[in-house]
């Protein structure tokens, strides 16, 4: 009966003992422990060390302050043991804050070398801006919201960046820096006013600001009123193609003049007042300032070596700057019989250049080759042989073979050699028995052609606008001179028709201002109207 007892005692002993021995040694900061992130840290509180993105460091906790080693201010833990920010007191110019959840008007700032650096300006309307004289590219305006003494911070800086930071305000009214985060702070604002409190601490504020209004209280609730902050528009005007930039700033503000570099420019510094300085001087604003930056435009060299062709323009060398790029470089004019093929930056041949994208200094050589390398053969199934397409040269004289690949070359096409304004000759073979409409048209430069006793008929247009053109020889072998095939050779003297000829279409000869003769044989049976229109010199017309 007693070892009975004895046991039963001794059980309810160990029973007593261990719950109360377990809660005297519960860890009492266990309820902190846990893993609290925001966009760039992470931070882990264990039992014997934090660690801040995997760094450990050690730490205490008094009441619900952690203090961390080596950082400056203190984790802060409030709703139910969860740690919400890291935080810094920042002095502001207007007092404490009396109530947590009301818009206020107030400026924030850091002072560095003798002047403010760096500055938050609060307005009673919700906006807010951000200045910073280091680097004024990075000032901002924005808006905030205030909701259980959490400040959100929505800005827009001068290259559009956005940029979101939170501020909470704490019991006694002092304004802190906050950076580290549990749940997503958003949920803490609505799109209103951000002036409704839901905590009781406003009304506590409140009264004591209402009831203190005498003695040695008054001035510690109603701070003297600071004089009203003066600002000024300080206007970067830049040249070289970008847009001026206005920043905001304070009375007195000592602004430190950024650097500032752009491509194809050499910075000279800004000019303020017609002064001069550079970039890292100082200038303190006490009035709307424009200040303008000052270049040096970088000219760069071309140097063409021709290889015996000739440019287009006078001599061998180019300057250029950054607003000629993309600078596309010229075609120079070969020798009589070949044609420019391609610049390169290797005297090789190696390195083909079309553009210069890039600024600097180059020495180009020009490559050539005969001008017949330049034609585009197509066969055609009708002509039973090839048929000349396109002329891609730029030479002075062109000679067309009577064969390609062994086969005869029947014909030359529609628009093949339109435009070549440095052809001057083009001889064609006794092979080719057509040519296309438009094929030497606008050949400004085109003083002589040879056609054959095997071509049939010019078809209309075909010498349309060769200016330089002063004589022609149509052969036996032609029937038809179709529409515009001569028009505006202004240059055209005589023209020799052929007994073979039996029609002279529309507007053939139109525009000849320098034809002052012209025979038609009695084998043309038509001419259709306007054949020699607006032929200015034309004195005689012979029809036999």
């Amino acid at each position: 009966m007693k070892k009975r007892c004895l046991t039963l005692c001794l059980t309810i002993l160990a029973v007593i003992f261990c719950t109360f021995g377990f809660t005297a040694c519960k860890d009492e900061n266990e309820k902190y422990y846990g893993v609290y992130k925001d966009q760039s840290t992470t931070l882990e509180i264990k039992k014997d060390c934090v660690e801040i993105n995997g760094e450990k460091r050690t730490y205490t906790i008094d009441g619900n302050t952690l203090s961390i080693e080596g950082y400056t201010g203190d984790m802060h833990f409030y709703e139910h043991g969860k740690v919400l920010s890291f935080d810094v007191i920042v002095e502001f110019d207007s007092g404490r804050i009396t109530e947590r959840n009301k818009n206020f008007s107030t400026t924030l700032w850091e002072y560095s070398n003798g002047g403010i650096s760096l500055a938050y300006t609060f307005n009673l309307d919700g906006t807010v801006s951000y200045f910073n004289a280091d680097r004024p590219v990075e000032n901002a305006s924005g808006t905030y919201r205030i909701k259980d003494g959490v400040i959100k911070i929505s800005t827009v800086n001068l290259i559009g960046k956005q940029n979101t930071m939170y501020l909470y305000v704490s019991e006694e009214g002092e304004l802190h820096f906050t950076g580290v985060y549990v749940k997503d702070l958003d949920t803490y604002f609505d799109n209103g006013s951000g002036n409704t409190s839901s905590s009781g601490n406003n009304s506590t504020n409140d009264n004591s600001s209402s009831d203190n209004n005498s003695g040695s209280n008054e001035n510690e609730n109603n701070p003297p009123e600071t004089p009203p902050l003066t600002f000024y528009d300080v206007t970067f005007w830049y040249y070289a193609g970008k847009m001026p930039e206005t920043v905001t700033v304070m009375e007195n503000t000592v602004l430190k003049l950024p650097e500032f570099e752009e491509k194809g420019y050499t910075f000279d510094g800004w000019r303020i007042n017609e002064q001069l300085k550079q970039a890292g001087d100082t200038v303190t604003i006490t009035e709307n300032t424009d200040i303008y930056a000052q270049w040096t435009e970088n000219r760069y060299t071309i140097t063409y070596n021709l290889n015996g062709g000739q440019m287009p323009h006078d001599g061998v060398m180019y300057e250029y700057a950054i607003y000629n790029l993309p600078y596309h470089l010229p075609i120079p004019q070969g020798t009589d019989t070949q044609s420019f093929v391609k610049w390169t930056t290797a005297e090789a041949g190696k390195n083909e250049i079309k553009t210069i994208t890039e600024l600097g200094n180059y020495t180009l050589y020009a490559h050539y080759e005969d001008s017949a390398k330049c034609l585009t053969y197509k066969y055609s199934e009708e002509l039973q042989g090839y048929e000349v397409i396109d002329y891609t040269g730029n030479a002075k004289e062109v000679k067309i073979p009577s064969t390609y690949k062994g086969i005869a070359v029947k014909s030359i096409g529609t628009s093949a050699f339109s435009g070549c304004h440095s052809l001057t000759s083009v001889e064609i073979p006794d092979s080719v028995t057509s040519i296309g409409g438009y094929a030497f048209s606008a050949c400004s430069s085109l003083t002589s052609v040879e056609i054959p006793d095997s071509v049939t008929r010019i078809e209309g247009y075909t010498f349309n606008g060769c200016h330089s053109l002063t004589s022609v020889e149509i052969p036996d072998s032609v029937t038809r001179i179709g529409d515009y095939a001569f028009y505006a050779c202004s240059s055209l003297t005589s023209v020799e028709i052929p007994d073979s000829v039996t029609s002279i279409s529309d507007s053939a000869f139109s525009g000849c201002h320098s034809l002052t003769s012209v025979e038609i044989p009695g084998s043309v049976r038509v001419i259709y109207p306007a054949a020699f229109n607006n032929c200015l010199a034309l004195k005689t017309i012979i029809i036999d």
